[in-house]
């Protein structure tokens, strides 16, 4: 979650490639534009998601999750959207300041 331009994602993807598929979730328009040219005739293993976070709830399922530098609730929205897929995850925050302007956030019951 939060991949920018898949700097982790992608090495991962290239480390796993038989063994895993991975889905880079980001959503700046830009970062994923860059995040498609590296993958292009390269990796076939690899998704990419231009969403937020609030939106992947039901469409990608998964079993681990890693978000590096993860600003503002994208910490939270990410590990709570973690708990409810009962998956294992690697969350980094960073920026926690940047709270008012992010995501509409809500907390599981």
């Amino acid at each position: 979650f939060g991949a920018g331009t898949g700097h982790l994602g992608l090495v991962l993807a290239y480390l796993r490639r038989q063994q895993c598929h991975v889905t880079l979730v980001e959503r700046k328009r830009y970062a994923c534009h860059q995040a498609q040219q590296r993958v292009e005739g390269v990796l076939d293993n690899v998704r990419i998601e231009n969403k937020p976070i609030h939106q992947i709830k039901d469409t990608v399922p998964f079993d681990l999750a890693i978000s590096l530098h993860s600003c503002g609730v994208l910490t939270d929205a990410a590990l709570c959207l973690c708990i409810q897929n009962r998956a294992a995850f690697v969350l980094c925050p960073c920026c926690y300041g940047q709270t008012a302007s992010n995501l509409p956030f809500k907390y599981l019951p």
